[in-house]
Formats: C-alpha cells, structure tokens, sequence
C-alpha cells in the first residue's frame, strides 16, 4: 500500500526493456483480495469461507505466502501482457514482462522467475478453463472429461499450479471480473 500510496510502483518495479506504461490503477484491488485472502480480514463480496477454503487449498506454507505476495506485486505488469500480448515471434525471443521486471530489476531467484512466466503465458488457458466450469459447459461431458481436462491442465501448469490459480484470480478481479464463489 505504501509504493502505491507514495507513486513508486514504477521506480521499484520497473521494466527498462520496455517502453509501455505499467497501470497501477486496479492494483490496489489485487493486494487487498490477497492480504484477506491470507489474513482474514474483511473484503467486500467475497465470504471468509470462500477466503479460507482459497487459502487453505491454494497458500499451503511461508514460501508459497512469499511467492503470492510477489505474484500480486508484478499484476499490474501481468496486466500488461493481458492487454498487450507479445507477438509469438517476440515471445520466442523474451520472456513476459513480470518475468523481465523480477529477474532483471529485482534480482529474485529462477523458481519465482519460472513462475512468473508460467502463470501469465497461461492465464489464458486457466481463465478459459474456469469459464467454462461456470458457464456450465462441462454438462455436456462426462465426468471423467472434467476430470481429464482438469488434470491435463494441472500437468501443462507443472508443479507451481496453486500459485498459477492465484495468480489468475488476481488478473480476473484487476479486470472487474465479479469474484464470487462460482467465479472462484
């Protein structure tokens, strides 16, 4: 809250390969939902069952609440690369921009990094995932489908998948996406 409040999102996180603007805008919104999502305190539209359960399932120990609070702190450069999308010719050639910012300004170590990465080039897919579980469009499959479609999904995400799903909670509440329990 303080680097938002003082204007220093774009000193501290800051991406010299690129020459976009980030926008810190819907930020706030991101690391409010994460500190009542870990802390349990009071967030509007979303019950502390709901927040719990998230917490409990998808922020299991102190390395993966680190990594979170990361994950909510480079949003609005993920942000970015939502809007924004590199072309497949300059995403051969670099990695997305949150990746770029926490390896080349923050100096953090390969595991966020690799991370990072993962969680945005596939927000896509686990936003799509996820709307068509709320939509309702697994009734026309089996169960074992789901099941199927669902774990293809959590290997394609590797072993860091719990941080890829908060992660896309997060760009889904940044973009105004309702955050009610069958959103989650």
């Amino acid at each position: 809250m303080i680097i938002n409040r003082l204007g220093l999102y774009d000193t501290i996180f800051s991406d010299h390969l690129s020459a976009i603007d980030v926008d810190t805008s819907p930020w706030p919104i991101a690391y409010t939902l994460l500190n009542s999502i870990l802390d349990e305190t009071d967030y509007p539209d979303v019950s502390l069952e709901l927040r719990k359960s998230v917490k409990s399932f998808l922020i299991r120990d102190k390395d993966e609440k680190y990594r979170s609070w990361m994950i909510a702190a480079l949003s609005p450069w993920a942000m970015v690369d939502v809007k924004h999308p590199l072309t497949e010719e300059e995403a051969r050639k670099m990695a997305p921009r949150p990746t770029r910012v926490a390896r080349d300004g923050l100096r953090c170590e390969k595991k966020l990094t690799t991370l990072l990465s993962v969680a945005v080039t596939r927000y896509g897919l686990i936003s799509d995932v996820k709307t068509a579980y709320v939509n309702g469009m697994s009734d026309t499959t089996s169960l074992s489908d789901d099941r199927w479609k669902l774990a293809k999904l959590l290997r394609t995400l590797g072993t860091d998948w719990r941080l890829c799903f908060i992660q896309a909670i997060l760009l889904d509440v940044m973009q105004g996406k309702a955050a009610q329990a069958g959103e989650f």
